[in-house]
C-alpha cells in the first residue's frame, strides 16, 4: 500500500511519517510516498529440520518419515541441529519473517538449541517433554494428542502457570 499521513503503531495513531532510507520517525514536512508492507509470520515451523531436505528419501509413509523412532528423528540424533536452526533463522530472516513459532524436539535441549542463536524477530518455542513430565519451556506444542495422551492436560497446565500458549 502506498503511505501518506500519519502513522499507525502498536501505540495508536502517531501524526509522523517514516524515512523510508533510514525507517525513522520523521516529521510531516519532509513526508514521503512509499510502501510499508509488514513482516510475514510463520505459525508452524521445524527449523531443527531445515538441514534434512537435501537428504529426505521420497519413499517413506508418514509413519517411516516422522513417527516414533522415524526417520526424522534418527535424522535429528545424527546431525548437528544447531546448524540446521541456523541455516532455518537465515531463510525465515531472508524471506521478511518477522515471527516464526518453533516446535522444538528433544525437550529442554531442544530449546537451548534454538536459544543459541540470535534472531531479529518474534520467536515462539513450541516444547513437550522429552524424558520427565515438565514442559521445557513456556509454551506446550502438541502435534497430537496421540502424541502425549494424558500429558496434554499437564502440559497446557504449565504452559499457562507460565504465561505461556
Amino acid at each position: 500500500m502506498f503511505w501518506k499521513g500519519p502513522l499507525f503503531t502498536k501505540d495508536g495513531f502517531i501524526d509522523t511519517c517514516i524515512d523510508l532510507e533510514t525507517c525513522e520517525f520523521i516529521s510531516k514536512e519532509k513526508e514521503e510516498d512509499g510502501i510499508l508492507v509488514p513482516l510475514f509470520r510463520n505459525c508452524h515451523t521445524h527449523l531443527g529440520d531445515t538441514g534434512a531436505r537435501k537428504s529426505l528419501p521420497d519413499d517413506l509413509s508418514l509413519v517411516e518419515l516422522v513417527g516414533p523412532d522415524g526417520w526424522k528423528h534418527k535424522w535429528l540424533e545424527e546431525n548437528n541441529i544447531e546448524k540446521s536452526i541456523l541455516k532455518g533463522l537465515k531463510e525465515a530472516t531472508f524471506s521478511a519473517t518477522g515471527l516464526i513459532m518453533d516446535f522444538r524436539e528433544g525437550g529442554q535441549k531442544g530449546i537451548e538449541a534454538f536459544e543459541m542463536h540470535d534472531y531479529l524477530g518474534t520467536s515462539i518455542l513450541l516444547g513437550r517433554p522429552s524424558e520427565d513430565d515438565n514442559l521445557p519451556g513456556r509454551h506446550a506444542g502438541i502435534s497430537s494428542l496421540a502424541d502425549v495422551g494424558d500429558l496434554a492436560h499437564l502440559m497446557s497446565s504449565q504452559a499457562r502457570s507460565r504465561d505461556g500458549l
